[in-house]
């Protein structure tokens, strides 16, 4: 069941942990696709005993295991005295895999949750893109554990068909600054995650945030401050009348949707780190995303607006074929030295074995599709 725990009484081996006989099993009809580390926990699973309590000091090591259709949670103890044994196996997907496989949806990548230059995010969470264009996150984070969907197929409508050009990689950005003058923009690149289609073109969705991901405070601050510089520079939409009916029919004007999108943004800060400028936190070093304690009611509940495409990948070559598929995008670490240099780094990979190195000369700005 999703988010059950399950006991391992697997035995060791000279070759190291065994796998639970169900997790083998299931592999045996659909084989692996991919093994990763998910980061290192300690006192994520209760021990019966005293000898386990004593040995609960030892690493716990959190992996993830997947196939097409399954993926599994393994906590793995690592005592220097015995062989390393698996404690405890989940699978935090189960339910929304389930779900998709009557309509033969698949796992088209799982990635974990990153740890950038200004983030220290939780481990045991990650991010899992679906075949049928959802982008769910498992957040792991101590009692709280819980998923969330954003469905970028739906917020692409009037593009490619999706059985024409599916998506078929993401990845996250990296932080770099980005802007000119006293308000440069905070950009915090590890609420972007970029999203591949099949033609290689590149398009992107923010905020994407974990519970309990922890923040360098001066980034989100210096987020708050350039949001708050655009706000006092725009004009906000006129309020001549609140009916629902005018408010349908109205004429945004440019300047007023920009007001709205920053608006927005500003109040999903203000709601996923709360008040900076409490007491308890004026001399903290990092503040913590708390996405599990926010109702369903807020700017952190509005939908994502997907950006793009930022790149085109499309592109003939010779006697007008088609270039090779694209497979996979991986964003790079990169310094902006000046304010004139691109600010996100990343690389397209081909089945052909091409590899596109692309930079985009600025940051990604959240987005909501419903920015009020």
């Amino acid at each position: 069941a999703n988010g059950s725990e399950a006991s391992s009484s697997s035995s060791s081996s000279s070759d190291g942990a065994e796998l639970p006989q169900s997790i083998v099993r299931a592999l045996h009809v659909d084989p692996p696709v991919e093994l990763m580390f998910l980061g290192e926990d300690v006192g994520s699973v209760k021990h019966n005993s005293v000898e386990d309590r004593e040995r609960g000091a030892a690493p716990l090591l959190l992996f993830g295991l997947h196939s097409s259709s399954r993926m599994w949670l393994i906590y793995l103890l690592v005592d220097g005295n015995e062989m390393p044994s698996v404690v405890q196996v989940t699978e935090p997907f189960e339910d929304l895999l389930l779900a998709g496989n009557d309509g033969g949806t698949f796992i088209r990548r799982v990635r974990p949750a990153i740890s950038g230059s200004v983030t220290i995010a939780p481990p045991g969470s990650m991010a899992m893109m679906l075949s049928n264009g959802v982008l769910a996150l498992y957040h792991h984070r101590n009692r709280f554990k819980k998923i969330t969907q954003h469905d970028c197929y739906d917020s692409m409508k009037g593009e490619i068909e999706s059985d024409d050009d599916p998506l078929v990689d993401f990845c996250f950005a990296h932080s770099s600054s980005v802007g000119d003058g006293e308000y440069a923009c905070g950009y915090i690149g590890e609420l972007t995650v970029l999203l591949l289609r099949r033609s290689g073109d590149v398009y992107a969705i923010s905020p994407v945030c974990f519970d309990g991901t922890f923040f360098h405070k001066t980034s989100v601050l210096d987020q708050i401050e350039y949001l708050e510089h655009c706000l006092s520079e725009l004009k906000p939409p006129s309020m001549t009348s609140t009916s629902s009916r005018y408010r349908r029919n109205k004429v945004v004007t440019e300047e007023e949707a920009r007001w709205k999108q920053m608006k927005t943004a500003l109040l999903w800060i203000n709601e996923v780190f709360g008040d900076l400028q409490e007491f308890s936190v004026v001399k903290m070093l990092y503040v913590s995303a708390r996405i599990g304690m926010l109702s369903n009611k807020g700017a952190s509940s509005c939908p994502l607006q997907v950006q793009g495409p930022l790149l085109y990948g499309r592109s003939e070559i010779d006697d007008g074929v088609s270039s090779p598929p694209a497979s996979i995008i991986e964003c790079m670490r990169g310094t902006a030295t000046s304010q004139s240099l691109p600010t996100v780094f990343f690389a397209v990979g081909r089945y052909s074995g091409q590899v596109d190195i692309c930079a985009l000369s600025s940051g990604i700005e959240m987005r909501f599709a419903l920015e009020r």
